[in-house]
């Protein structure tokens, strides 16, 4: 019996000792955010807010920004940050952590139709070089999608790979 619960305690020091602590999506995001320097005026958008508040994402700004798919992706993320800008200039940093690799896929995929839509939204307008700027980043369970033109010399971000 002893030794039933030493190797149980053995057991669960090892998966312990092996869990990693994850970071916030919204420290994330501020980090992400101060990579590129000086950003304009815009909102952010958490997981955290509470219903009410100007940073709460509710359900009908979800299917506006990310289509039908929000329904089926929101619920697979266990945090997310999504910075948006107030100007009339289109830029977008989000963050999303999933539960899982195969759900982090299924939000990608969800980010990748976005970005198309915004393509096709910026084709013939004063914005069309952004449809270029769209990235979408999978790692481990973690999503990232940019909408961000180059920066110019001294503002050029480093690539989203070599960031994160």
């Amino acid at each position: 019996m002893k030794r039933m619960l030493w190797l149980l305690c053995l057991v669960l020091i090892l998966l312990v000792s092996c869990a990693r602590e994850e970071v916030e999506a919204l420290s994330l995001l501020e980090e992400l955010m101060e990579s590129y320097g000086q950003l304009p005026e815009g909102q952010i958008y958490c997981q955290s807010a509470e219903e009410g508040l100007p940073s709460y994402l509710n359900d009908s700004q979800r299917r506006t920004l990310y289509g039908e798919k929000a329904e089926d992706a929101f619920p697979l993320m266990s945090d997310f940050a999504i910075y948006l800008s107030s100007r009339p200039m289109p830029l977008e940093l989000a963050v999303f952590q999933c539960y899982s690799r195969t759900d982090a896929h299924f939000v990608a995929a969800m980010c990748m139709e976005r970005g198309e839509l915004l393509r096709v939204a910026f084709r013939g307008t004063a914005f069309d070089e952004r449809g270029d700027c769209v990235r979408v980043l999978v790692k481990n369970r973690t999503v990232i999608m940019t909408v961000i033109p180059d920066l110019g010399e001294e503002g050029t971000p480093k690539e989203i790979t070599e960031w994160w």
